[in-house]
């Protein structure tokens, strides 16, 4: 199994968030503004397609827990997964949402919309899904520790079997925990 790498993050991702961080800390006085995600609008009426939801594959993962020192933007966090789907042409990636669900560590388990969300493609190949916050209850020791579980969601709202993804603040996920199927 090919493990990708959980750093540098998706650059254009990286980008816009330093970009929102330094106008945060450049200008104290505005309100901390970071979009998140747009859902994924299932139709049940939709007909299925032929084949099974394929599983995402994840090449990379940006995890931010909390901003600290930014200003109006203290507390915010993110998580970008950029997810590739065998076998899906790239015409055919917006037909595909992604479902993140709290499998283990998460105490705000409300941070995760329980519907799908759209992922957005800078390069047509794969898709980034992202979930911003504001303020997460760590662990008793301070750290973060996630066990995550994402599915690939096709219209008629079928999902594909669970890819588990682990992110942690204290750097406890193994490189053979940060990403491996979940069957």
């Amino acid at each position: 199994m090919h493990t990708p790498p959980t750093l540098p993050g998706n650059l254009l991702t990286m980008r816009i968030f330093i970009f929102l961080l330094l106008l945060a800390a450049a200008t104290p006085t505005l309100a901390c503004s970071i979009t998140g995600y747009r859902p994924f609008v299932i139709n049940r009426l939709a007909k299925p397609e032929l084949k099974a939801v394929p599983e995402p594959s994840i090449e990379r993962i940006n995890f931010v827990a909390g901003l600290t020192d930014a200003g109006s933007c203290d507390g915010v966090g993110q998580i970008s997964v950029e997810v590739k789907l065998e076998g899906v042409r790239r015409s055919r990636l917006r037909n595909y949402g992604y479902l993140i669900r709290p499998i283990s560590g998460v105490n705000d388990v409300q941070l995760f919309d329980p519907r799908p969300v759209a992922g957005y493609s800078a390069d047509g190949r794969s898709a980034v899904v992202t979930y911003v916050w504001t303020g997460i209850t760590p662990d008793a020791d301070g750290h973060v520790r996630w066990k995550l579980g994402l599915h690939a969601v096709d219209r008629s709202g079928r999902l594909s079997p669970q890819t588990v993804l682990c992110v942690a603040t204290d750097n406890s996920c193994t490189l053979q925990e940060a990403v491996k199927p979940g069957r």
